[in-house]
């Protein structure tokens, strides 16, 4: 096997790609090894550098390099085989496939940025709408740059009934890592839902400070499973957990404090006969791409990855009903608000989707309302939603 190294800029400046070849078969590359340089669908996004590590004015600069890595890149045979280093749900570019890899002819066909565009226009097209960086980028790059602050312990430390209470009090920051719908029908007051799965670290190093220590609710039955996730959160700057807690805590904790929290769950019908009312408010934690496809009259954009910064924006006196594309997304943010002592919050059931399946009115566009400027459902554009509205669904 044999490695060809080469320079391919714009998603960082030192970004490299690596080009496989089988000597005992040719010496043409059979892959590449693209990392964040090109996706499935996509390409590596410009603006982090700017935006997450505070390097002012490097974004456009950023994105005619990916331009011209590009511009190389397609000099390769079409049967080259791409091996991204992500897929669906990084928050590396914005619509990232999610086959775990493809050929340079497959996407020369189908990947919007191999396009026939200008330079100028690629720079504009590869810069919008993308999603709000995750706060934890800033802190990869410091920890790759200066390494980890401490070791995971090897084994996990499992605490009770006692140290939840007291977490609590405190003020630490409990993450239940079980289905939303469990945590729904009964959790401890003030945890934060982050349920185990494909975005789980995602939402954990955009919601979770960490400069303080936390603690983790787990159903997982086996320490090697407990052992692979704090590892994992290790790797989004995450390594302060005090105190892993069994599922079953929250037996304890009823039978000492009563009925578990739970979450309010409304359907679009009721949203729809409530939305437009005084004391109101309907806040939208999609992506600004997904916003500007549609959104719902009155609704204000909070990308949920942006709440805990914008948090002050609500009404504390008022209904807030939050909403993503599905229902997932704004399932955490519900169990944000309420771990941070909003009471009056309620999740949009089906989201999006189920507003769109209803027939419900939508408003298009980019821009978004101010928390003191919403519009009543019924006072809307009455524009029904485009084709392509809920076609790309995300939770």
């Amino acid at each position: 096997v044999h490695l060809r190294v080469a320079h391919t800029p714009g998603h960082t400046p030192e970004h490299l790609t690596f080009f496989v070849s089988d000597l005992e078969r040719g010496e043409d590359p059979v892959g590449a090894l693209t990392g964040d340089f090109v996706f499935v669908g996509d390409v590596g996004r410009p603006d982090l550098l700017e935006l997450a590590a505070g390097a002012k004015g490097t974004m456009e600069g950023s994105a005619r390099e990916l331009f011209r890595s590009l511009g190389k890149l397609k000099a390769e045979p079409d049967h080259l085989q791409i091996w991204p280093g992500h897929g669906a749900g990084s928050a590396c570019g914005k619509s990232l496939g999610s086959m775990p890899q493809s050929t340079l002819g497959y996407e020369k066909l189908f990947n919007w940025a191999f396009g026939d565009m200008s330079e100028k226009e690629f720079v504009a097209k590869v810069l919008e709408d993308q999603p709000v960086p995750p706060r934890y980028f800033a802190v990869m790059k410091r920890v790759n740059r200066i390494g980890a602050e401490r070791a995971i312990s090897p084994e996990p430390v499992y605490v009770g009934t006692e140290e939840l209470e007291s977490a609590l009090e405190t003020g630490a920051p409990v993450i239940d890592t079980r289905p939303a719908a469990k945590f729904a029908a009964g959790h401890a007051p003030g945890t934060l839902n982050i349920p185990l799965g494909k975005s789980f670290l995602n939402w954990s190093g955009a919601l979770v400070p960490e400069d303080r220590d936390f603690y983790i609710i787990t159903e997982a039955e086996s320490d090697d499973a407990v052992k692979l996730m704090l590892a994992d959160l290790s790797k989004v700057g995450l390594e302060r957990v005090s105190g892993v807690f069994q599922a079953d805590v929250l037996h304890e904790w009823k039978s000492r404090h009563g009925d578990l929290a739970t979450v309010a769950q409304l359907d679009a019908p009721r949203l729809n006969e409530l939305a437009g009312r005084n004391g109101v408010q309907i806040v939208d934690v999609r992506s600004p791409e997904e916003w500007s496809r549609g959104h719902l009259p009155g609704a204000i954009h909070i990308p949920l990855a942006r709440l805990p910064d914008r948090i002050g924006e609500l009404d504390a006196s008022a209904h807030i009903v939050l909403h993503c594309q599905g229902g997932g997304r704004s399932s955490i943010a519900t169990s944000f608000l309420q771990s941070r002592g909003l009471t009056k919050v309620s999740n949009l059931a089906g989201g999006f989707d189920a507003w769109v399946a209803r027939g419900f009115k939508i408003d298009a566009g980019k821009s978004a309302p101010t928390p003191g400027g919403r519009k009543s459902a019924r006072s809307s554009s009455g524009r029904k939603p485009a084709p392509s509205a809920g076609r790309r669904r995300k939770s």
